[in-house]
């Protein structure tokens, strides 16, 4: 899969979150919340940090990915309706 593909279906789940209705959202968000998860995780995998604390990629100890990604994943307040 070339990098525009992927980026093209990163960006489905996001559209129909925003753009969607209820029902198409929930079913989209179910199909594609593993497989995000899972490329993600192999993502990490590939930068997993050695015993001294460097990237085998980056060839850093401040690995590029894990900076991204801790930025993306920031904690979230739910709201009480987003919890029902």
């Amino acid at each position: 899969m070339t990098n525009q593909l992927a980026r093209r279906h990163l960006a489905a789940p996001i559209v129909i979150a925003q753009e969607g209705g209820g029902p198409a959202v929930v079913r989209m968000m179910r199909a594609e919340t593993c497989r995000l998860v899972s490329a993600i995780c192999t993502c990490l995998n590939l930068h997993e940090l050695d015993s001294a604390g460097r990237c085998p990629v980056c060839d850093s100890t401040s690995c590029a990915l894990l900076a991204q990604v801790r930025r993306a994943l920031l904690p979230v307040q739910l709201s009480t309706r987003d919890r029902q």
